[in-house]
């Protein structure tokens, strides 16, 4: 029996191998940050951790729909049945968009990308969202737009639950410092 389970575990383990090999790097990379947020969005349900999704660095917005469908098939009937019943959640999502990133600093810099690159479009990205209200886009540099306002002001009343921070390091100083020092998280002792 085990002889045999193995041999098709085996048989499966090299079938992945092979198919995966396919994969372009660039869709195993997105993957990797949809299994990523599966995983923060499973444990603040499990958690009962109340609060809002951050998202800094939005692009085109695949993240974010991901965040939201994650979020939402854990508010079907069979995921409240194990979960229990739970609060509305908002999504905030910060990026320049049509401007692309730029370094903070003179001496920041990355070996592959560049200023400017990763340029897309608000109205574009807020067509993506459309089908859901709970979905807030914050347009700006994040030292422009986190940088100079309260929490208070950027989203009212609101905690954060999860933080996803998809940008460039250079970038992410700002947006993690906002995000880990501005929004109390809730959680529960262990």
């Amino acid at each position: 029996m085990l002889l045999r389970l193995a041999k098709e575990i085996s048989f499966l383990q090299d079938l992945y191998i092979t198919l995966s090999t396919f994969v372009p790097p660039l869709v195993k990379h997105n993957a990797g940050k949809i299994e990523v947020l599966k995983c923060a969005f499973w444990h603040v349900a499990m958690e009962n951790v109340e609060g809002a999704y951050f998202e800094f660095g939005v692009y085109e917005g695949a993240s974010m729909l991901a965040a939201l469908k994650i979020n939402r098939s854990l508010a079907t009937k069979e995921a409240a049945s194990f979960l229990g019943t739970r609060a509305a959640r908002r999504f905030y999502g910060f990026d320049s968009f049509e401007s692309g990133f730029k370094y903070e600093q003179s001496g920041d810099s990355h070996p592959v990308f560049r200023e400017g690159e990763f340029q897309s479009s608000l109205s574009r990205c807020r067509r993506r969202l459309r089908k859901y209200p709970e979905v807030s886009l914050i347009k700006g540099y994040f030292e422009d737009t986190i940088g100079k306002n309260a929490p208070a002001e950027l989203a009212p009343g609101e905690r954060c639950a999860v933080a996803f921070i998809d940008c460039a390091p250079c970038c992410s100083r700002a947006a993690s410092s906002y995000s880990m020092m501005c929004f109390p998280i809730k959680a529960t002792p262990l």
